[in-house]
């Protein structure tokens, strides 16, 4: 089998690879060949321009995947608001109809009051820790996509820079 070496990191590679598995350097970027086994015709090497596409391919999905981890997020985040928000929502209701019912009874307020606050802590606290499970998951993804990303051999450093939406 003929297998030709990156001059950037030295690792052997399979002759129809056209980029190193180890760096992705390009196979006509300074490589020298290694011994073959037997002797065939040397592969061509593709135009940049045609490398180009496949290479867009991999930062295009990343930043799908990227997108998909800072909705969730986001999400999360909006989940949260509303649960402290229904919450809130939950106990003033029932303080106000706590008020309007104190003026036939005396205690319907202090009632009302109590049966307001443990619903609106109920619904605000289940909501606000189902907020938090989804923003985590969003976190999650991207340390995942960042782990992803870092490894590529298929990306050079200024894509996976743009992968990740981060500055030179």
């Amino acid at each position: 089998m003929d297998m030709w070496r990156c001059a950037n990191c030295g690792k052997d590679n399979p002759a129809d690879r056209t980029f190193c598995w180890s760096c992705s350097t390009p196979m006509g970027e300074s490589t020298s060949p290694v011994k073959p086994s037997r002797v065939e015709a040397p592969t061509p090497v593709q135009a940049p321009s045609s490398q180009t596409a496949p290479r867009r391919q991999f930062v295009n999905r990343y930043l799908d995947l990227y997108r998909a981890a800072n909705f969730l997020v986001a999400l999360g985040n909006t989940v949260k608001v509303v649960g402290i928000s229904a919450g809130a929502v939950i106990l003033v209701l029932f303080a106000l109809v706590g008020l309007a019912a104190s003026s036939e009874s005396g205690g319907a307020f202090f009632v009302m009051f109590l049966i307001g606050s443990v619903s609106g802590v109920f619904v605000g606290g289940i909501t606000f820790l189902l907020g938090i499970l989804i923003s985590a998951q969003g976190q999650i993804l991207l340390a995942q996509a960042d782990g992803a990303v870092h490894t590529s051999p298929f990306m050079s450093d200024d894509e996976k820079l743009t992968a990740m939406s981060l500055s030179v």
